[in-house]
């Protein structure tokens, strides 16, 4: 069925739910599930600092800690779990790491954090990714 699942992870009560889609998808079927939070580059590092080591100086990003907050839910579910902490689009990002993971299906969250609809990641994914696209 689904032996490889993308969702795409954000603190939004959408994310949420395409999160809790996507945990029960995958551990049914036995699978693997890639949790990704993508993020634009919103914030400077020091200028000689590396953009794959700015996140290391200071206190954890929240990104990165609710990442790990659903991973550890999913670990304890029993499912497989990697986490995909990137700094790009997430259109960009999630299409990416769907192919580079051959995955069978890609789920999303239909609004932000705001409340605001956001039917251009969805929109934008399902013309740009190689597999199927479940946005909850």
């Amino acid at each position: 069925m689904f032996d490889r699942v993308v969702v795409g992870v954000t603190d939004s009560a959408s994310s949420a739910h395409a999160v809790e889609a996507a945990m029960e998808l995958t551990k049914a079927s036995g699978g693997t599930l890639h949790m990704v939070s993508a993020l634009a580059a919103h914030r400077p590092g020091p200028p000689s600092m590396p953009e794959e080591f700015r996140y290391s100086i200071g206190s954890v990003d929240p990104a990165d800690w609710l990442l790990s907050q659903l991973a550890a839910q999913a670990s304890a579910a029993a499912i497989r779990v990697i986490t995909h902490s990137v700094l790009a689009d997430p259109v960009e990002a999630l299409a990416r790491i769907a192919a580079d993971e051959d995955a069978d299906l890609i789920v999303v969250g239909a609004e932000t954090s705001h409340g605001v609809h956001r039917a251009k990641v969805p929109d934008l994914l399902m013309s740009r990714a190689d597999c199927a696209v479940l946005v909850v």
